[in-house]
Formats: C-alpha cells, sequence, structure tokens
C-alpha cells in the first residue's frame, strides 16, 4: 500500500497486492485492484492471469476464460494462461478442449513441467490411466526433484491396486521433502485400504504437527476413528473442523455419516441443511441427505428436495457422486416410487456408471409401476 501511495500507477505492485488480497479471501478488493491495473494499461497479461484466478475462486468461470482468451489475443505465445485455461475447461467438463490447449502449449516449449501434470489429471478423469502414468514418468525424466507429480502418480497407482507402488513413491517424495503435507495423507489412504489404521492414525497426526489447522488430515482422522469404532473421537475431531472453518463442507458430511451410525437421523438431517444453506448444490450432502430421509420415511420431502436440487445443478458424467443416484433409486424402491424412479432414469442414465444402471435395472426394469 505504501508503493502504491507513493507511485499510484505502479503496476507491479497492483499485481502483487491482487496476490496478497486473494491469499486473504479478499476477492472483490482483489479483482478491484486488477480492474484498476488494467484501466492503467489495458495490454498488461499478468494482471489478466491473476484476475481469471480470482474469478475461477469466485466461480465465474465463463468471465475467467474471456479474459484469459484475451490475454492469449494480445500474445498467442504465453503459457501460463494456457494452464489456467486448462483449469477451467476441467471444471467445465471441457476435457477434450482442455488436453488441446495443454498440448499446444506443449508445442511452444516442450519442457515444461505443470502443463502434463494436468494432461495427467485430465487423462485420470478420462479413465486413461496409463497415459496419465506415461505424461507423469517423461515429467519426471526432465525434473526428477518434482513433488506433485509423484502426488499424482501416487493417486494413479492406489485406482490401479498397486498399492505398494503408491507407497513408494510417496515415501520418495517426502524423502525429498519431509515438511509435505499432501503426500502424508495420500499416504494414510493408502495406509487405510490396506487396513493398516495405526499407521494411518500415526502420519495424520505427524502431518497436524506440521499443520494444526490442516482440515483434510483431521478429516482423514475422523474416517480412521469411525472405522475403529471410535464414534465420539471421530465427533470431536469433525467439530474441530468445523470450528477452525465454519464453511467446511466435507467434515459436515462426515459428521453427518456419524450421526447416522448412531441412528441420530434428525442431527444428520440439521448437519446435511446446513451444508446445503452454505453451497446449495452440494452434491455430497444431498446425497447423504436421502439417506437420512429414507431412514426417517419422509419419501416425499426428499423428493421435493432433491427435484430442487436436480433443478439448479449442472450434472456432468464423471463429476458426480454416485452414490445420489444409488440411493435415490433406493428410497424410490422402498416406498413405492417406481414412476419417480423412472422419470430420473429418464433425464440422467447418460451420466450414470454401470453400478447404477445394474441397481436401476435391477430395482424397476420389467416391473409395473405400483
Amino acid at each position: 500500500m505504501e508503493c502504491l501511495r507513493l507511485s499510484p500507477k505502479d503496476l507491479n505492485s497492483r499485481t502483487e497486492l491482487s496476490i496478497i488480497y486473494r491469499e486473504q479471501g479478499k476477492l472483490p478488493e482483489a479483482e478491484k485492484v486488477l480492474m484498476e491495473s488494467l484501466a492503467i494499461d489495458n495490454k498488461q497479461l499478468h494482471s489478466r492471469t491473476e484476475l481469471a484466478k480470482i474469478y475461477q475462486k469466485q466461480g465465474k468461470l465463463p468471465e475467467a476464460e474471456k479474459v484469459l482468451m484475451e490475454s492469449l489475443a494480445i500474445d498467442n505465445k504465453q503459457l501460463h494462461p494456457r494452464t489456467e485455461l486448462a483449469k477451467i475447461y476441467q471444471k467445465q467438463g471441457k476435457l477434450p478442449e482442455a488436453e488441446k490447449v495443454l498440448m499446444e502449449s506443449l508445442a511452444i516449449d516442450n519442457k515444461q513441467l505443470h502443463p502434463r501434470t494436468e494432461l495427467a489429471k485430465i487423462d485420470q478423469k478420462q479413465g486413461k490411466l496409463p497415459e496419465a502414468e506415461k505424461v507423469l514418468m517423461e515429467s519426471l525424466a526432465i525434473d526428477n526433484k518434482q513433488l506433485h507429480p509423484r502426488t499424482e502418480l501416487a493417486k494413479i497407482y492406489q485406482k490401479q491396486g498397486k498399492l505398494p507402488e503408491a507407497e513408494k513413491v510417496l515415501m520418495e517424495s517426502l524423502a525429498i521433502d519431509n515438511k509435505q503435507l499432501h503426500p502424508r495423507t495420500e499416504l494414510a489412504k493408502i495406509y487405510q485400504k490396506q487396513g493398516k489404521l495405526p499407521e494411518a492414525e500415526k502420519v495424520l497426526k505427524e502431518l497436524l504437527e506440521l499443520d494444526k489447522k490442516n482440515l483434510q488430515a483431521r478429516t482423514e482422522l475422523a474416517k480412521i476413528y469411525q472405522k475403529q469404532g471410535k464414534l465420539p473421537e471421530a465427533e470431536k475431531v469433525l467439530k474441530e473442523c468445523i470450528e477452525i472453518n465454519n464453511k467446511d463442507l466435507n467434515s459436515r458430511t462426515e459428521l453427518a455419516k456419524i450421526y447416522q451410525k448412531q441412528g441420530w437421523n434428525k442431527e444428520a438431517e440439521r448437519v446435511l441443511l446446513e451444508s446445503l444453506s452454505i453451497d446449495s448444490r452440494n452434491l455430497f450432502a444431498m446425497a447423504e441427505l436421502i439417506k437420512v430421509y429414507h431412514a426417517l420415511k419422509k419419501p416425499d420431502i426428499c423428493l421435493q428436495k432433491v427435484e430442487s436440487f436436480l433443478s439448479k445443478t449442472t450434472i456432468r458424467k464423471g463429476g458426480t457422486p454416485q452414490s445420489l443416484f444409488n440411493n435415490l433409486f433406493k428410497l424410490c424402491a422402498a416406498f413405492w416410487k417406481n414412476d419417480v424412479a423412472k422419470k430420473f432414469y429418464k433425464q440422467y442414465h447418460s451420466i450414470l456408471d454401470e453400478r447404477n444402471l445394474q441397481l436401476y435395472r435391477s430395482l424397476f426394469e420389467n416391473k409395473k409401476s405400483r
């Protein structure tokens, strides 16, 4: 601020100030500073990239895309805007477009690392795990000290059921930098899948010594406590998450699961409705809420809420928790709502996975509406 007071037209200071505001969560202030910067010099590139990041955080994806396209119109050889553009396309479910823009970026500079990591994410979303692995191995061949590609590689190995390989690559990552947080979270997930709950708990507690306010680690710790039958301990950890960040959604979903396991469905309903008041399009909260209303024997209230929810929520294949439709079909079957299930199936069958398609067929096909 002092720099801007002395030199109001200093563009560098404005960009740095916007980054500070963004990190503090002051998005309107960050946007205002960058718009003022572009008013001083409309040909700036860095300001546009930062503005696109702010728009993404605000969920303004078309605006972010427009800003980046303007930036590339000024200088078509830029690399960073292409990576940001690819992230936007991924969020919009436009995976071919995201892949295309990253390939263009690598055609300009084939030694780039970040686009390769993003390409691997796209391949994973498309179920192309060998291709994703190949891209990441190429990236590590360029720079063997990278950390992020190793975490992505561990995710791929987990999806392939290669848990020892995933563990190995994460341990290599921690050997490079022992202060990392994300690899520890992934390592805890692997230990859980292997049934090594004490080892998973130990890794997460080490992580929380490095970052006491890490919400993901706390949520994973609560999952371990649930598996160990320690429901009061899990509840305590999740309530601490909400104290740290009252807008945290993941911890609320897990808290609702704990309440359901104890038969406290009214408490679960309250927590999930709070989640939906924070984010009215939260798919995971709605999936759990269907289960709660099933247990409470309130199918009509549930179906009204589902109708309202789906009317304002964009559903894309591969981007939806399949449990939402799984729970919905089970509720419809339990309360003789075959025609309602048929309506949902007709509208959304193209985005369902094979398990949900099989569930629908087993419950409703070749049966008369009751």
